[in-house]
């Protein structure tokens, strides 16, 4: 009987400028969780989903696949999440909105949050938005076991 171990690591869609308006890093703006917030007009983007690039630096990360996000000017969006062999997909959040940031209610305002649980898609897009993919992977640990 074989054994694998897995490792969890948690991954963001980074767009790249252009086709993408901006693309901010959660490190700059401040908050102490990495990922990256792009904003897009309508139109069909292809990003790169990075894991474990921690400080919002692709260097320390890698690249474990891509995401595929339409949007229309009817307001259709999309993001779909192809991963590279050997990593499994076991979350997803995305967030996509008229806010740099997703948007929670904290005592009597509304404050800026990247937690992904609290993700979620606008109703009625129109214009310019920002979006924010998250995910979840899992993949053999290099230091455990032989690959299945």
């Amino acid at each position: 009987m074989n054994v694998q171990c897995f490792i969890d690591e948690t991954a963001y869609a980074k767009g790249i400028v252009p086709p993408a308006l901006q693309v901010d890093s959660f490190c700059d703006a401040g908050f102490s969780q990495w990922g990256w917030t792009n904003e897009i007009k309508a139109g069909t983007y292809s990003w790169d989903m990075w894991a474990g690039a921690g400080g919002c630096d692709t260097a320390r990360g890698e690249r474990v696949g891509k995401v595929d996000v339409t949007y229309g000017e009817d307001g259709f969006f999309s993001a779909i999440i192809t991963l590279e062999a050997g990593y499994t997909l076991l979350e997803e959040h995305v967030y996509a909105g008229s806010t740099r940031f997703p948007q929670v209610q904290q005592g009597r305002r509304m404050v800026d949050t990247v937690a992904p649980g609290q993700y979620y898609i606008e109703g009625s897009l129109s214009g310019d938005i920002w979006v924010i993919v998250h995910g979840v992977v899992g993949f053999p640990d290099p230091d455990f076991g032989p690959a299945l």
